[in-house]
């Protein structure tokens, strides 16, 4: 069963992973990064007194420009946010920082618990002084976001700074550390045993996988799409186990530093240079285990269905490699869908505008079927190719260009091996007329040469004789489906007599049954004393 209980279990365990790892990696919390300083010279600007920013703070405020915000930080941690016009804000958020690390160092080195933070109020707006020290001053865009007054705003962020500051003291003292050290190798430990598990699992699922294509050599049709569904879900659930044990790491290392106070900000700036990546990454790895997930259920879907067992052998035979040819095309269209989505969520996530996209879709449609005609020309003949059932996964063709057993078929593409063992690629749309060679059955057409000399009603009783005892032997009967037909004298050559003799065959074995029956009828023709005359040639000089 699909949702047996081992598998039952192992979903489970999945489940408790992946919710474990998501509630202890702080990538829930963290999603930017102080902007750092690209305008000169931090330590001159952390200097200049409150009156020098005054005319600043006035044309921040006035400002009709874009507006931006961004998050001030003390190791790490977000506090608050400031306001201000986009061109100025790193200038303010640089400064600001610099001075919060000044008086976050001095208080730290000071043997007060609590830190001293004032609200003054300087040219009708307020300031914040950190035990005596300039902070910053709280302007009208940084009030508007909360929707409240400047002097009520500045009193939230002097609460706001004052547990920060003793939380940030209190972080830094030896028990602190140590029991966050304790923490640390616990959670590396336990990520390492996971990881552990994980990877036997993994090679559990590789070992049986294995021991399922040794065992399932030279097995017939009518089981291979259930050993394709099974082979495609193992392949998902050992995926999924890598993604797993990918994430768990990831996440493991990002909580240890969050846990300290001096590894905090490193934290902070792998998310903030890593976020997009690491999106887009899980993106690629949705998509890769959604296509993997795809080709269960279609696999899935496709074994529940049942061929009409009263059909012949040959026409069971038949449906099932349409069925395995039509999977085929099924699961081509699958990955292009997963992919566009995948493209079209990237894209979202690297902040693009995708409406005029989609909207400019038709547009967009019509260029590329212009520049792609013979792409859109394989797609509808492979498409016409599966619908009509002109040919199928296992059988032999000739497009007078190309013979061979089909080994692949999409919507764009043919793939023949010849007799040689080379894979020749042939695009649907250079195939115009083809002639399969294994669709139901096939015939044994031979002209066989009698001397003219030679007593003609002998000879067609043995060669007559000769088919019908090789239809009858049981090495070769299940190959012939009907009794060889004697058509009688087909033509007279400039060196023979030619006997035409048909014999219907399975599909497949139609030169292994001319090549038996050439060495039988050349055995009881020399036992006769029947010659078969060979051809003459004349030299011309």
């Amino acid at each position: 069963m699909f949702f047996s209980l081992p598998r039952l279990k192992f979903w489970l365990i999945i489940v408790l992973i992946v919710g474990l790892t998501y509630l202890t990696s702080p990538l829930r919390a963290q999603t930017s990064s102080p902007v750092t300083n690209t305008l000169g010279n931090s330590a001159s600007v952390a200097t200049k007194n409150v009156s020098t920013f005054l005319p600043a703070l006035s044309r921040l405020s006035n400002s009709s420009e874009t507006l931006s915000t961004e998050w001030i930080r003390l190791d790490g941690r977000r506090l608050f946010k400031i306001s201000a016009a986009k061109e100025l804000l790193p200038e303010r958020v640089q400064t600001i920082q610099n001075h919060l690390a000044q008086i976050s160092t001095a208080y730290f080195q000071n043997s007060s618990n609590s830190p001293q933070v004032n609200v003054l109020t300087v040219n009708d707006l307020p300031t914040i002084n950190i035990n005596g020290q300039y902070l910053l001053t709280v302007t009208e865009l940084d009030a508007k976001q909360r929707v409240i007054t400047t002097h009520n705003w500045a009193i939230q962020l002097s609460e706001i700074l004052q547990q920060s500051l003793i939380k940030a003291k209190q972080e830094r003292q030896p028990r602190f550390l140590l029991r966050q050290g304790a923490i640390t190798c616990g959670t590396l430990f336990a990520i390492a045993i996971v990881n552990w598990l994980l990877l036997k699992q993994r090679r559990r699922i590789q070992l049986r996988e294995t021991k399922g294509n040794n065992s399932n050599t030279g097995t017939t049709n009518a089981r291979s799409i259930q050993q394709k569904f099974h082979q495609n879900l193992k392949a998902f659930e050992n995926r999924l186990l890598l993604y797993v044990q990918v994430l768990l790491c990831l996440g493991g290392i990002l909580f240890c530093l969050n846990l300290f106070p001096y590894t905090r900000p490193l934290q902070v700036t792998l998310l903030s240079a890593l976020t997009i990546p690491i999106v887009i990454g899980f993106v690629i790895l949705g998509v890769s285990l959604a296509i993997r997930l795809s080709y269960v259920f279609i696999d899935r879907f496709v074994s529940s269905i049942r061929i009409n067992p009263f059909l012949s052998a040959i026409a069971i035979e038949r449906a099932e490699l349409r069925i395995s040819t039509i999977v085929s095309a099924i699961k081509w269209i699958v990955i292009i869908c997963w992919l566009i989505l995948g493209l079209i969520l990237s894209l979202i996530i690297l902040g693009a505008d995708v409406a005029p996209l989609i909207a400019g879709a038709g547009l967009l449609g019509v260029a590329v079927s212009l520049a792609s005609q013979n792409l859109i020309k394989d797609v509808i003949n492979g498409f016409l190719v599966v619908f009509e059932d002109q040919y199928g996964i296992g059988d032999v063709i000739d497009t007078g260009t190309w013979s061979g057993m089909v080994e692949e078929l999409n919507l764009r593409i043919t793939q023949l091996r010849n007799a040689e063992g080379k894979l020749i690629t042939i695009p649907n749309s250079q195939i115009t007329a083809v002639a399969n060679l294994t669709k139901s059955w096939a015939r044994v057409d031979l002209n066989i040469p009698v001397a003219y000399n030679t007593d003609i009603k002998k000879a067609i009783k043995i060669i007559e004789a000769t088919a019908w005892e090789m239809s009858q032997d049981p090495q070769w009967q299940w190959r012939i489906i009907e009794e060889p037909q004697l058509m009688g004298i087909e033509d007279f050559s400039d060196r023979a007599i030619l006997v035409k003799l048909w014999i219907k065959t399975k599909p497949l074995e139609k030169v292994n049954v001319a090549r038996e029956y050439r060495l039988r009828i050349k055995l009881a023709f020399d036992e006769a004393g029947i010659i078969i005359p060979v051809p003459k040639y004349f030299n011309k000089e």
